[in-house]
């Protein structure tokens, strides 16, 4: 009767070390946020690397008019919606702030372009 509450203790105590050890085997990831310039230097990296068929002109347009949407416009752009699809992800003014329809500026809008043949997907701006 005591070898079987030994081999049980031994068991429990080996189990709880393992338990243990593997807490602290474990590493700790962290990501840093890119500062704009990071970022816009590492899209344009990407984007010289390939062979983009999706070319973006840049636009001015005045406050006032009110048949302009950015986040639907597609002025300028030029690409074959067989081949890809171009969609808006984000719009700043040039300092990195808010963009501001009601505001007179210059705004950097960004888009994906997911290319249908599979291949990788790359982004374009234009002012």
């Amino acid at each position: 009767m005591k070898v079987r509450k030994l081999k049980t203790r031994i068991a429990a105590f080996g189990l709880a070390v393992l338990m243990g050890i593997s807490t602290l085997s474990s590493v700790n990831a962290f990501a840093v946020e890119q500062t704009g310039s990071e970022q816009q230097t590492e899209v344009q990296a990407v984007t010289s690397q390939k062979d983009t068929s999706v070319t973006a002109d840049d636009i001015t347009k005045a406050v006032s008019d009110e048949t302009f949407a950015v986040e639907t416009c597609m002025e300028g752009i030029h690409y074959d919606a067989e081949k890809e699809d171009v969609t808006l992800v984000s719009i700043k003014d040039e300092n990195g702030g808010e963009y501001h329809s009601d505001k007179a500026g210059t705004y950097i809008a960004t888009y994906m372009v997911v290319p249908k043949d599979k291949s990788d997907s790359y982004t374009i701006t234009r002012k």
